[in-house]
């Protein structure tokens, strides 16, 4: 089977949902996951709206398409907004793939060809380190890219799971050593949640 990946198109928007939430069943601990079922269900509970406002925002978003159809099985994002611009780092939204195409099932590694397009536009755009949080089961993947964790900044950010902080070089940098993205990635999401509840507040007229 042939996989196809490229960056997503409008028409691609809706059955990205869908690819994530059974991406995140996989995390179960009543499948042999790391993730307490309640977590995975508070993930999924998002409405599809609320989701792909997350999962869009500010970034550039590549899909894996089953070659010759119009089935989608993964997706995968970086982000590209005027603080990754002003850091020089861009944050790896995690990447998502259909159980039925994990792990190789499908005789290619979706989840490989991911990245590999994810790590390359974050090239081209000049970024020079990705970082990201890894859940437990994902450390070795993101190791066979270069990863190299940080304990320190190791973070509960939905749920009780603790996910793993990482960062992968892009070109070298003097900036490097410094690790400000784990701070400015918690600002950005207590900001976030600040802005919807003033939202939710002005749309309820109170």
């Amino acid at each position: 089977m042939e996989i196809d990946i490229r960056k997503a198109r409008h028409g691609d928007f809706p059955a990205l949902p869908s690819i994530f939430r059974n991406a995140n069943d996989t995390l179960r601990k009543s499948r042999g996951g790391t993730h307490p079922d309640a977590d995975v269900e508070l993930l999924n509970r998002m409405s599809d709206s609320g989701l792909l406002g997350i999962l869009r925002r500010g970034a550039v978003i590549f899909v894996a398409e089953v070659k010759g159809t119009n089935q989608l099985v993964g997706m995968g994002a970086i982000t590209d907004n005027l603080p990754a611009r002003l850091m020089g780092s861009t944050y790896s939204r995690s990447h998502y793939v259909l159980e039925s195409f994990q792990k190789g099932k499908s005789g290619v590694s979706v989840g490989r060809l991911l990245r590999e397009a994810t790590l390359a536009e974050a090239r081209r755009l000049g970024f020079r380190k990705m970082y990201g949080y890894s859940t437990p089961e994902a450390a070795g993947y993101h190791k066979k890219f270069g990863a190299v964790f940080y304990p320190r900044y190791n973070a509960c950010l939905v749920g009780t799971v603790v996910l793993q902080y990482y960062e992968i070089e892009l070109r070298k940098s003097i900036l490097n050593g410094l690790h400000v993205e784990p701070y400015a990635y918690r600002a950005g999401m207590l900001l976030g949640s600040a802005l919807g509840f003033i939202r939710r507040r002005m749309r309820s007229g109170r």
